[in-house]
């Protein structure tokens, strides 16, 4: 773990204060992921170095929050340091909005493969709809342009 960690902290990976705000926040995180998909470290990696990250009132507040899920029995994995650090610092508004943008979402002059983008990043921000390949699936097809709206139904879709 010295070496990756030696090897984390060359990149100069921004920390973490707490003040920075909704966006910024989010930002960090997504940043963080993306980081870590590339580099393909495992949960347990991810999580240790994002708190590595942490500093002033964010890295008080994640020992607080930390402590207070091992006293009750929650699992301190990754995914629920994600939950955690969205929940107090990404507002509600934020999600509310990537939801709308999801749902209105069209190609339009987008080229397939940036829709398909969009659609896959706006995506995180709708479980109900990610969980569910046929709702999904439907959704994108629904926001093709026209012409290739009637190209996907002349032949079966496949996920």
């Amino acid at each position: 773990m010295r070496l990756v960690l030696a090897r984390f902290q060359r990149t100069n990976s921004p920390t973490f204060i707490g003040t920075e705000g909704g966006l910024s926040a989010e930002g960090w995180l997504e940043h963080r992921e993306e980081f870590f998909d590339t580099l393909e470290y495992t949960a347990e990696r991810r999580l240790k170095l994002a708190v590595f990250q942490l500093r002033e009132h964010a890295q008080r507040l994640w020992k607080g929050t930390s402590r207070l899920m091992r006293e009750t029995g929650v699992l301190v994995s990754w995914e629920s340091f994600c939950a955690a650090f969205r929940q107090e610092y990404t507002p509600e508004s934020y999600f509310s909005n990537q939801e709308s943008e999801f749902d209105n979402l069209k190609q339009g002059n987008l080229k397939v493969a940036e829709y398909a983008r969009q659609f896959s990043s706006l995506l995180a921000y709708v479980p109900h709809v990610a969980s569910q390949e046929r709702t999904k699936r439907n959704k994108f097809i629904k926001g093709l342009r026209p012409e290739l709206f009637q190209l996907v139904l002349a032949g079966p879709p496949s996920t």
